[in-house]
């Protein structure tokens, strides 16, 4: 989200699925954001689960089954705006579609447990 203020937000706390933040972010919907209901998409990935929320009816949706990635592997995930899908890829082997239906400009983000780390390039999907 290009336009949000993030001063206002700087609690050390913040998250995309605080439900009393959603108007605010819904302010800031634009013509970039394509025609799709889907706002953000996180993968939690010690469990495998991928969150979706699309604000409107701050309703969420909770899919269970893709492999979590646990310390020293490497994830990825391939935003493909052609397809509208967003895969999710463990030491460069595609698990499958967290979701589909993607239209429009999106913010990435990365969130990690206590002790681990994350390092966020720009790159190629894997080859088969």
């Amino acid at each position: 989200m290009p336009n949000l203020d993030l001063d206002r937000y700087a609690d050390g706390h913040f998250t995309f699925f605080n439900r009393s933040l959603y108007d605010d972010f819904l302010a800031e919907r634009s013509d970039e954001w394509g025609i799709d209901n889907v706002n953000i998409c996180l993968y939690i990935g010690r469990r495998g689960h991928m969150f979706w929320t699309n604000r409107d009816d701050k309703g969420e949706s909770c899919v269970v089954g893709i492999e979590g990635c646990g310390s020293g592997g490497t994830f990825g995930m391939l935003l493909n705006l052609v397809r509208g899908t967003l895969a999710v890829y463990k030491n460069n082997r595609r698990l499958g579609v967290m979701k589909d239906g993607l239209s429009g400009s999106y913010c990435w983000c990365a969130s990690t447990a206590e002790r681990d780390s994350i390092t966020i390039k720009r790159g190629e999907a894997p080859r088969a």
